[in-house]
């Protein structure tokens, strides 16, 4: 799934990496959509990771977003 998809909801997607990032700002986050490397290097920053495996992490998130919702696409 690309970022513009999961985006397209920011109010959804803010709660959702909340619940896999929870050290992330939740306020500073549900404010204004981010852009991916922005959200990478605050990932990074805040669960003391390096911003290549905050890289991975958030694209893992990504596509596990995107299985959910063709998974949902077809059950319905």
């Amino acid at each position: 799934m690309n970022w513009q998809s999961i985006t397209r909801n920011w109010g959804l997607t803010a709660e959702r990496l909340l619940q896999r990032f929870p050290y992330l700002d939740a306020t500073a986050l549900r404010a204004r959509r981010h852009d991916h490397a922005e959200l990478t290097q605050d990932i990074a920053g805040r669960h003391d990771l390096t911003l290549l495996e905050a890289e991975r992490e958030l694209d893992d998130w990504l596509f596990a977003q995107g299985a959910a919702q063709e998974l949902d696409r077809l059950a319905g």
